[in-house]
This record gives C-alpha cells, sequence and structure tokens, in this order.
C-alpha cells in the first residue's frame, strides 16, 4: 500500500514539474504601462518594464532593465506581441506598479480597470498611477539614485522610504472599487519625470467616464489628509513682517451629514495640531495665538475653495456619496438621488489650529 502511495506520489511531482520554468527562463515584469498610440486601428501602447539581472563575476549582481514596446487593438493583443519579440516566459508576479499614460484614460477606465482584475497573475496590491504625459517616457527614464528598475517609486507610494504629503496612494483593488462604487471617486497619483528624476506631488480625480480632474500640489496635500488625517501636512503664510511654516502632525477631521436639512449641509470640522518648522522672525508666546487665527483663516478658506471644485466638477473624492447612502435604509433610489443632492450640498467648514511649540532654538 504505502509503495503505491509512494509511486503516485512520484508521479505527481514529476508531472507537476514539467509546467515549471526555470527563473532563467523568466522575464519579471515589474512596471506596465499603457499609452494612447498613434494608430487608431491599434490604440493601445503597452509598455513593459523588464528586469534583467546580470551578474559580473563575483562581485554584486546588476540590475539592467529593458522596456518592452507594442502597440493592439487591445491590451492582450499588444501583450501577445511583445511575447513573440522575447524567447521567455513574461512573469507578472514582480509587478509592483500600473502606469496609465493621461490620454488613455479618458473613455477607457473601467475597460482598464477589468482587465486588470481578471489576470490572475498581477496582484491586487499593486499600486497605480497616472502619468504626466506617456507612460512609455516614465519608464525609459532612470534616476540616478535608483538602484533596482521602478525601486524609486515603489518605495515612495510604500512610504518606506521619503515621506511626503503630496504623495497619494492607490492599490489596484482600491481603484477598481472606488472607481465602480455611486459616491466616492478615485484619486490616482500624477508621476511625472523632471530633469531625469521622478516627480510625484499631485493627482487627478478619476469621474465615471474616465476624465481626470488634475489638482494642485496644495489640493493633492488636503485630498491626502482629508482621506487619511494620520498624515502630515504643511501650512504655510506670510505676513508683512513674517513667513510662517507649521508642519501638522496631529489632524483630527470630523465629517457630519445635516440631512435633514434642504438643502442638504455637510459640516466639516478640522481640528489640527503641529508645530512651528520655520519663521523668518522670532515668535513670542502673545505672536502664537495671532499665527494661530491666521493659520484657521488661511486653511479654511483652500479647503472651502477645493470643495467648491469638486462640486462643480461632479465629482466626489471624499465618499460624501457614499456616507449619505448609508444612511438611507434599503433604498436602491439612493444612488441616483445622490446625483441630484450633490450639486446643491452647502459646505460648513471649521477649522481650529494649534501650535504646540514654536521650535527649539539654541
Amino acid at each position: 500500500m504505502w509503495k503505491s502511495i509512494l509511486i503516485s506520489l512520484v508521479f505527481v511531482i514529476l508531472l507537476s514539474g514539467c509546467a515549471f520554468k526555470d527563473i532563467d527562463k523568466r522575464l519579471f515584469v515589474l512596471g506596465f504601462g499603457i499609452d494612447k498610440s498613434e494608430n487608431d486601428k491599434e490604440p493601445y501602447l503597452i509598455s513593459l518594464r523588464v528586469s534583467m539581472p546580470s551578474s559580473k563575476g563575483a562581485g554584486r549582481a546588476e540590475e539592467k532593465y529593458v522596456v518592452l514596446q507594442e502597440t493592439g487593438e487591445s491590451i492582450s493583443d499588444a501583450i501577445q506581441k511583445i511575447k513573440n519579440q522575447v524567447d521567455k516566459e513574461l512573469d507578472y508576479g514582480h509587478t509592483k506598479i500600473i502606469l496609465l499614460g493621461s490620454d488613455i484614460v479618458p473613455g477607457r477606465a473601467g475597460y482598464i480597470s477589468s482587465w486588470f482584475s481578471r489576470q490572475h497573475d498581477i496582484q491586487q496590491i499593486t499600486f497605480v498611477a497616472v502619468a504626466d504625459g506617456k507612460a512609455k517616457d516614465v519608464f525609459q527614464t532612470k534616476p540616478k539614485t535608483e538602484t533596482q528598475p521602478s525601486y524609486e517609486l515603489v518605495i515612495a507610494f510604500e512610504r518606506t522610504g521619503t515621506e511626503d504629503p503630496h504623495i497619494i496612494t492607490k492599490y489596484l483593488f482600491e481603484y477598481r472599487r472606488e472607481y465602480y462604487d455611486d459616491g466616492v471617486d478615485p484619486v490616482l497619483p500624477v508621476v511625472k519625470v523632471k530633469e531625469k528624476q521622478y516627480l510625484v506631488e499631485t493627482a487627478a480625480i478619476v469621474d465615471n467616464e474616465g476624465n481626470l480632474l488634475k489638482l494642485s500640489r496644495e489640493e493633492t496635500q488636503l485630498v491626502n489628509v482629508i482621506n487619511s488625517p494620520k498624515n502630515q501636512m504643511y501650512i504655510k503664510v506670510k505676513s508683512k513682517e513674517n513667513f510662517l511654516s507649521v508642519r501638522t502632525d496631529k489632524n483630527n477631521i470630523k465629517i457630519t451629514l445635516q440631512t435633514d436639512k434642504e438643502p442638504l449641509v455637510i459640516k466639516m470640522e478640522m481640528d489640527i495640531g503641529g508645530v512651528v518648522e520655520e519663521s523668518f522672525e522670532k515668535i513670542s508666546e502673545d505672536e502664537r495665538k495671532i499665527a494661530e487665527e491666521m493659520l484657521e483663516e488661511k486653511l479654511k478658506e483652500q479647503v472651502e475653495d477645493l470643495l467648491k471644485k469638486v462640486q462643480e466638477e461632479k465629482v466626489d473624492p471624499f465618499g460624501f456619496g457614499i456616507r449619505y447612502r448609508s444612511m438611507q435604509w434599503n433604498d436602491s433610489n439612493s444612488a441616483k438621488r445622490w446625483e441630484d443632492i450633490y450639486p446643491r450640498v452647502q459646505f460648513e467648514v471649521k477649522t481650529n489650529v494649534n501650535i504646540r511649540s514654536i521650535g527649539t532654538l539654541k
């Protein structure tokens, strides 16, 4: 009996080993880019940033990469053409970033999201971003500080390296969920190339049709903090006598929907705590209160302008619609009703800034 079981296991191992490909017969795709091509019959331009590890003697392995490109009638068609150009199997198990060209997203956001979600070998925790221009141009850039292909972007989105309040992180599963949910629109980071370096400091909101509403640097920071209060924020104010920069690290944001009022009122209360990072002049304790009032006024104005902007563009990066629908018991028409209510919503913003420390000088 045991002999029969052992023979069966040996056959199973041998048969399963036939489908396994050695590492030297694979090409590891680290970045996946999609752009709009100049050919209307083949509108999809696919760029794959592929790692090609090699070794120089007994020293440290040198990381090289190549960008494989091809056009196609669909994403799968272009991928198949790329496969015909190489002698190794494309492996997406290490794909860390999906980069969408700004010209391919409008009208195709749903299809692109659906295609990636159907691929079993692409992880749902892959980062999604928008290129300021062409994704292929970003992938063909090799920053001087980058040690591995696409690694600089990955550690920026993972927040394991630099921590910047202007960097928004969006996973593939989050992007798909927010794109198809009624009452919220996904916000994607925008990647641009400047002097052969990656620059991530702005974001774009994707509406239901895939149109992009690009945000400024200050607006991106506010969206990041409102959606995730644990993130830091920098507020700058100028007066005739002084320039003040405050880094906030304790943010408490409360959002309340007053559905009993007509029109509906959304109250946003922001309690912000931080320390002075920079000041042209020395700040006394009396001047601290004046500075707090200036910061409160500046922050309130910025938030109100941002809320009005997204409302006019009919996008909702903060999930106000999700909050409203959660308050409607078993109502299948709540999503449609929110579309009618949102343009008439009144916003009330209240800010409270507490400067805990004016800094330490020695």
